[in-house]
């Protein structure tokens, strides 16, 4: 399903694989080069992941579909959770079906190819994509405007995939929310019945929260059990869910209770403690944003390379931990002391250790199929390559020689794997990159990496300087990152 997927996707919107949401900015300096160029996506971008609502959604959409190939952008960092909605939907759907929040049609686009008795509908807020829609997948009936206003007959099944947290969600918000936060975060009560307006009683509705933050699959169940519907079920675990459920006759009003306000002298207590808390955080917030940071990029690249454990394999560890602990109440006790907040808390913890495990085998299974140390020139140049293009610095990677007393900079193949077996081609300008090399005298400011060897170019800044160091640093220490 995923190759099958991948290639209509190639070839209908130009996709050519996953891009990390981290990298969307480092990608559209690739794509446009310009400053200028790039400046209305860019601030279209950052005010989409502001929380900022319907306009900032049209906005980032519209700017997406100015630029080359800009639908495989959107599509590319969606690319995992497509995969998961391709493999899933397919038995499950029924009737006339409607994806809300289709963009181009990607997505039911793929779906229509693999159940074409079914009537495919797509709706879309923004003008320019439902154009390109049409044009792209005509095989689906288009509709233009936002699910929570537009008047259509009901259908028989309603996909609401990664657009419910759309406009609402910012870079600060938790992964995951408890229920009512999540209610709340996203009107939940407020909003979903207004999407449930295109469903038949007795339609079947499908949610998939996608790569957004603020996730919460007990949420979404337990706010949809609420509004009356039934039959509500979920499919797949941690990242990757959706959960299902049959709409009433009439849908239940659901208000969520008002907290009694806290006395003037409780409320001091909760900001004197809140004070203290933010202070405590401060020191440790950069250091621990790294550190999340990277191992988010780790296990989206394990995903990525098909290495994430089986479920049953996962289901066996948290076996053995409920026979430890046959008491329920002993088990949640033990999950508390350890800072775990529930069972399937540590099961989403435990899928994630498995799969770095197995990352971590890739990389030293690569090491030895190709019989080189950690850190070779060529992981050094691509380390580069990548540090350069998402900070922004216009040098390119170079090979560094040092012979007699002149220092040049030979252009690398771009062939990843080609660099284990040639030196460098034609002289070039740019940022040197020398492995291993503890006496190199460049005769330019250099940076260095040791023991993994230094790097040397003229007219960096010292921050800037610092900044490139580190980030190469980072994709030294996670190499299978590079083999993208």
């Amino acid at each position: 399903m995923p190759d099958e997927l991948r290639l209509f996707l190639k070839e209908r919107f130009g996709v050519q694989g996953p891009l990390s949401p981290g990298r969307f900015e480092a990608e559209l300096a690739k794509r446009l080069g310009s400053p200028a160029r790039r400046a209305p996506l860019l601030k279209a971008w950052r005010a989409y992941l502001a929380q900022g609502g319907r306009e900032a959604v049209r906005s980032f959409y519209r700017e997406v579909l100015k630029v080359p190939k800009g639908e495989a952008l959107v599509y590319g960092m969606h690319l995992p959770h497509l995969e998961f909605y391709a493999k899933e939907l397919p038995p499950r759907v029924e009737g006339r079906v409607l994806e809300v929040g289709a963009f181009t049609g990607a997505l039911v686009g793929f779906l229509q190819r693999k159940r074409p008795d079914l009537e495919w509908h797509a709706l879309d807020g923004v003008e320019e994509a439902v154009e390109v829609g049409r044009k792209r997948v005509p095989e689906v009936v288009w509709h233009l405007g936002w699910a929570e206003e537009v008047e259509l007959p009901p259908f028989d099944t309603l996909l609401l995939l990664s657009v419910f947290p759309e406009g609402l969600v910012d870079q600060g918000l938790e992964s995951r929310l408890a229920p009512e936060a999540f209610w709340k975060r996203f009107a939940f009560f407020e909003r979903l019945p207004l999407f449930a307006r295109l469903l038949r009683p007795g339609g079947l509705l499908v949610y998939g929260h996608g790569p957004f933050l603020g996730k919460s699959p007990e949420g979404v169940e337990e706010g949809l059990r609420r509004l009356g519907f039934d039959r509500v079920e979920r499919v797949g675990e941690g990242e990757y869910f959706l959960v299902l459920a049959r709409k009433p006759e009439a849908l239940a009003a659901v208000r969520l209770e008002e907290r009694e306000a806290p006395s003037p002298e409780e409320a001091e207590e909760v900001a004197v403690a809140l004070e203290e808390a933010r202070a405590l955080l401060a020191a440790y917030r950069p250091a621990f944003l790294e550190a999340l940071a990277r191992e988010k990029a780790l296990l989206q690249r394990a995903r990525e390379e098909g290495l994430y454990p089986d479920p049953a394999a996962v289901e066996a560890r948290v076996h053995a931990l409920k026979e430890a602990f046959p008491e329920e109440e002993a088990l949640e006790e033990a999950l508390r002391q350890a800072g775990v907040p529930g069972l399937e808390a540590y099961r989403r913890l435990v899928a994630e250790a498995m799969a770095l495990e197995a990352l971590e085998e890739a990389v030293a299974l690569f090491h030895r199929v190709h019989g080189v140390p950690k850190t070779p020139l060529p992981f050094l140049l691509r380390a580069a390559e990548r540090a350069l293009a998402e900070l922004e610095i216009p040098l390119r990677p170079l090979v560094g020689q040092v012979e007699g007393e002149e220092v040049r900079g030979l252009k690398p193949s771009p062939s990843f794997l080609a660099l284990f077996r040639e030196a460098g081609g034609e002289e070039g300008e740019g940022l040197l990159c020398f492995h291993g090399e503890e006496e190199v005298h460049t005769g330019r400011p250099s940076l260095f990496l040791s023991p993994e060897g230094l790097l040397a170019a003229s007219g960096l800044e010292a921050p800037l300087a610092r900044k490139l160091l580190e980030r190469v640093a980072l994709y030294l220490e996670n190499p299978l990152l590079l083999l993208a």
